[in-house]
This record gives C-alpha cells, structure tokens and sequence, in this order.
C-alpha cells in the first residue's frame, strides 16, 4: 500500500491514508505517529494517539468504497487492516 500522512483539521488530527490495491480505502485517525510510503502487508504504518479532538488514545477507522464515500468498516477489513494477515 502507499500510505499518505496528512493532518485533519476538523477534528482527526494526524491521519493515515490509503486505498487497497482492488480501490477500498482506509483512514486512521488520532494518531501520534505515521510512516508514509510505500509498504509491505504485516508493516506498523501508524501509532495511536490522541491527536485532533478525543479524549486518550484511541483509533478511529473510517473505511472508504471505491468512490471514495465513508461506509461502516467490515470486521474482515478491520481485522486485516489492524494485524496485516487476511481473515
């Protein structure tokens, strides 16, 4: 995947950003840190944090369908997005 960092001004804070290779996206919000670039499935792209409105370290997952509009996150995609490994 290649991961874009960005910061939210709405509210997010520092964001990870990246689309799959078949068109579904992913944001990560609320981080304290993120590695852009390209990277390999399994690699950490991303700390948790507590950036941008929230209280303590969380992580907010949005997940993005191939128009690019906000849907609930699949528990498959969650699950491979957080450990790399497909479900």
């Amino acid at each position: 995947i290649d991961v874009r960092c960005w910061q939210d001004n709405k509210g997010g804070g520092l964001v990870a950003s990246y689309k799959t290779s078949w068109g579904i996206g992913f944001d990560y919000l609320h981080l304290s840190r993120c590695k852009p670039g390209k990277h390999e499935a399994g690699r950490a792209i991303a700390v948790v944090g507590s950036s941008g409105v929230g209280n303590g370290e969380h992580l907010h997952i949005t997940q993005r369908d191939l128009k690019g509009k906000k849907v609930p996150p699949q528990r498959g995609y969650l699950w491979w997005a957080i450990t790399g490994n497909k479900p």
